[in-house]
């Protein structure tokens, strides 16, 4: 069972501040994973009291259904347990994606215990915003070993549009899958953590873009092959996918390629509006 361990005093805090919101949209992707909300037993009447008093009703309201539906409430003992066995996983583990990723340092992907903004901790299982998801994501994603299971966990990671497509692309890799997984995980991350950042700062045409990513990254140079390839039809409405992120040449191949829209323009589909679309990760088109 996957578990996001919850501190009763910390959550009630929570209640009565401005991160209601944020903890409302971390519960809903989670609540997609299957995801239980773990409290302590002891003392949980002060959590519903302070429910109570959530002054805005539809937040009051969204609450109450995520205690009802996601939330287990166990005993101290029991809840003692799990907060040990998260505090000694994380005491075990390595704390920057790079590392875990590229450097291949320590990290047990089959365990979903996460903590709920645990005061005074850092750790990539400490959940402390919407956007501390990516890391925790990206990660779980990386104990898949086959490509459709592996595509289908891209799909739980909200920052992306996944291409229903694009496990045909990953077949396509030159060095092939096995050997660059970890690798596109890390691309996705910095994709998925820089790009909102680079367009917020006013960069929007794509050789700016790449430009600004701490990847190597660029638009296609050849305008048949984008026309041709790399713009993703959508009705009557179009995505250009030409910006790509170059991995590392690793043998005598040409160094395989993710190709994404940094920001789906307005319109296309009404959940997609400045979502970064992943269309293919493949050998150079």
């Amino acid at each position: 069972m996957e578990k996001l361990i919850i501190n009763n005093d910390i959550f009630s805090e929570m209640l009565s501040s401005n991160d209601i919101e944020t903890f409302i949209s971390i519960s809903e992707v989670l609540d997609n994973m299957s995801y239980k909300l773990i409290f302590s037993a002891a003392n949980i009447e002060t959590v519903f009291d302070n429910v109570i008093k959530v002054e805005d009703r539809d937040n009051r309201a969204i609450i109450n259904k995520r205690l009802e539906k996601q939330s287990l409430y166990i005993c101290e003992e029991e809840y003692i347990g799990y907060v040990t066995h998260l505090e000694n996983l994380k005491n075990e583990e390595i704390y920057t994606i790079h590392e875990v990723l590229i450097e291949n340092k320590y990290f047990d992907n089959l365990n979903f215990m996460l903590s709920f903004n645990w005061k005074d901790n850092n750790h990539i299982r400490n959940i402390t915003s919407y956007d501390s998801l990516l890391d925790i994501l990206i990660l779980f994603t990386s104990r898949h070993d086959d490509i459709v299971s592996f595509t289908n966990s891209l799909n739980f990671i909200p920052f992306f549009v996944i291409d229903y497509e694009l496990d045909k692309s990953l077949k396509n890799l030159n060095d092939g899958f096995d050997q660059r997984k970890n690798e596109i995980l890390y691309h996705l991350y910095c994709i998925a953590k820089e790009i909102p950042n680079i367009i917020d700062r006013g960069f929007k045409d794509y050789e700016s873009i790449g430009e600004q990513l701490t990847l190597s990254c660029s638009p296609e140079r050849n305008r048949d092959t984008v026309k041709e390839k790399l713009i993703k039809k959508i009705d009557e409405k179009t995505i250009n996918c030409e910006l790509h992120t170059k991995m590392r040449r690793i043998s005598s191949n040409a160094p395989d390629r993710i190709y994404f829209c940094p920001s789906v323009p307005f319109g296309v589909h009404k959940d997609w509006d400045n979502k970064i679309y992943i269309y293919q990760i493949t050998a150079h088109v």
